[in-house]
């Protein structure tokens, strides 16, 4: 898929701490994180692909979820590690908090890579026809039925809308 020639890690991170840095991004990023196992580096990843004129689609963001679970599963168990250390030792929560942003980075350069396994498809008329939340509500869709465990929330769920909607306006 060509979409990874106009796309280089570092661009990608500078725009994902931008947008990260803002407290309705993250909270929508965190709400879909906590409720949905959405992976946040994936949402930023749509969020910058659209940005771009190169938006993904829903299958996209479940094909690229798959490739990298490996790895964000790694994440995860490492930031439970940094967050036990948050109240004992400040210098080594740091020191883990650095880890765990180079790890991101890390996941970012393969999220990159993953772009070449995608299917190819008109990703330009899927944007015309739809909008980012489409795409990431299609995305927590597929989530719901690879994690079946997770609480079935409708899509009338107005928090899943709200921070789809935040996500669409920033």
């Amino acid at each position: 898929m060509s979409l990874s020639r106009m796309l280089t890690a570092k661009a990608f991170w500078q725009y994902a701490c931008e947008k990260y840095a803002q407290p309705e991004v993250k909270k929508a990023c965190l709400f879909l994180q906590d409720s949905y196992q959405a992976q946040v580096n994936i949402v930023l990843l749509a969020m910058y692909m659209g940005s771009e004129n190169s938006p993904l689609s829903g299958q996209h963001l479940l094909v690229l979820h798959k490739h990298v679970r490996h790895a964000n599963e790694t994440i995860v168990a490492h930031r439970e590690a940094r967050r036990s250390l948050k109240e004992q030792d400040d210098k080594k929560y740091q020191l883990a908090l650095q880890q765990e942003l180079r790890m991101e980075q890390a996941l970012q350069k393969e999220l990159i890579a993953g772009l070449k396994i995608l299917p190819c498809s008109n990703a330009s008329s899927y944007a015309q026809n739809n909008l980012l939340s489409s795409a990431l509500n299609e995305y927590v869709e597929g989530l719901m039925a690879v994690y079946a465990g997770l609480q079935k929330h409708n899509q009338g769920d107005k928090r899943l809308q709200a921070a789809l909607n935040i996500l669409e306006n920033v």
